[in-house]
């Protein structure tokens, strides 16, 4: 395996997403809070979050099909600019509600709204960096240029809270002005950065247009459900967390919040060490990876099930970073896995059906994540290893499949080239 393919353009890629993923760890790090003193209700901000990912479902695959049919750069760039205005326009809600000028029912209604056209004008950002990453590498490097690209977001996460306690300065929207800025700017020199992918799609649209990709698909549809089972898996286990800690530890809401920050803060950390350290160090075939992560993810769930019956929070932390490799390995690989079932004029395509299938994840893994930790607290990660195997079930069952179609495909490509 090559060394992943880093030039100007891929760091733009990565400074964007990052910043992407920064934007969003600064929002939640501070609504759930603001949503209590504007006075609207808790469950408000998983209304927002729910809609906003359904939102992406649909618009992350209308996004891969415009991707094959204009410069990528752009898609990349709109996406950009779209984050910075889109969280101004919330953070300017947040502000009239602060302030009392509008109610808190009619607060919450603007903010989904807002949301919600926030999701789709952004659903382009991350298909395209993938898109772009595609067409820099070749087979044999992309499953670590895929992880490290991947991992910009991840660092986005952790720097995210960093802006805020930085920003503490009494006005607590001032971290989202800042990553808004931050994101038009990125994007404005993105447009003399970024090297243009002219479509190529224009000349192959009547070449596909007899077995043009689907997402159902018998070459990609298994694969595109396991990446969804996972994402159910890492998204229940973020949104039980907080209720794990609370349930397990008789502590004060802001102990409880510190413990439940060094869980996330730490599956984050051990997913960007696998992303950037692991993957990149050890060049193993992505299908190994795929293997390797289910291991992990599975029997670090099974340790967690055992720790919060002995209630052991060292061991829940440890257990933690063990799913949290083992996710770092499965999500990079079992994108990468999908895009080599795709020609390179329809690279746009598969990023939309995998971010619109992972966003599908993050609307079943809360709920699933909040409403089993009320029965039993190992229930959330019982059913999560349940996914696991669903996950890699789908893989067997699509992989005999996938090696008939693959020669197949890759007889299609060269004739066309």
């Amino acid at each position: 395996m090559k060394k992943p393919v880093v030039n100007l353009s891929f760091i733009f890629l990565f400074i964007g997403l990052m910043v992407n993923g920064m934007g969003q760890s600064v929002l939640f790090s501070i609504l759930a809070p603001l949503s209590r003193s504007i006075g609207f209700m808790d469950s408000g901000v998983g209304i927002i979050i729910s809609c906003s990912a359904a939102v992406l479902v649909v618009f992350s695959l209308l996004w891969g099909r415009v991707i094959d049919r204009i410069n990528i750069k752009y898609v990349f760039i709109f996406g950009l600019i779209s984050f910075g205005i889109g969280s101004l326009l919330f953070a300017y809600v947040l502000d009239l509600g602060q302030k009392g000028v509008i109610f808190p029912g009619t607060v919450l209604l603007w903010l989904i709204i807002v949301r919600m056209i926030y999701a789709a004008m952004t659903a382009g950002t991350h298909p395209s960096a993938m898109a772009y990453v595609t067409k820099l590498t070749g087979e044999k490097e992309r499953v670590s240029s895929i992880a490290l690209i991947s991992s910009s977001y991840s660092i986005g996460l952790v720097v995210g809270p960093a802006i805020v306690f930085i920003y503490d300065n009494g006005d607590v929207l001032s971290p989202i002005y800042f990553t808004s800025y931050l994101a038009v700017f990125v994007a404005i020199a993105s447009v003399f950065v970024l090297k243009g992918f002219p479509s190529t799609i224009v000349n192959s649209v009547k070449e596909n247009k007899v077995n043009p990709l689907k997402f159902w698909d018998g070459r990609i549809f298994p694969a595109l459900i396991s990446l969804m089972f996972v994402n159910v898996t890492f998204s229940c286990i973020q949104q039980s967390a907080g209720f794990l800690v609370q349930y397990l530890f008789t502590i004060t809401d802001s102990e409880a919040s510190r413990k439940t920050g060094v869980i996330l803060s730490t599956i984050a950390l051990v997913m960007l060490f696998t992303q950037v350290i692991l993957i990149q160090k050890f060049k193993i075939d992505y299908k190994k990876m795929i293997s390797v992560g289910y291991v992990l993810a599975i029997l670090g769930l099974t340790s967690i099930v055992f720790s919060t019956v002995y209630i052991s929070f060292f061991s829940i932390v440890i257990s933690m970073a063990i799913t949290g490799v083992g996710i770092g390995y499965l999500i990079p690989s079992l994108q990468t896995h999908l895009t080599l079932f795709a020609s390179s004029d329809e690279q746009g395509k598969i990023a939309g059906y995998i971010f619109s299938f992972s966003a599908l994840g993050y609307i079943i893994g809360p709920l699933l994540g909040t409403g089993l930790i009320g029965l039993a607290t190992w229930m959330p990660y019982l059913m999560s290893i349940v996914m696991l195997i669903f996950s890699a079930t789908c893989m067997l069952l699509g992989s005999k499949h996938g090696r008939k179609s693959t020669s197949n495909g890759l007889v299609q490509l060269i004739t066309r080239k």
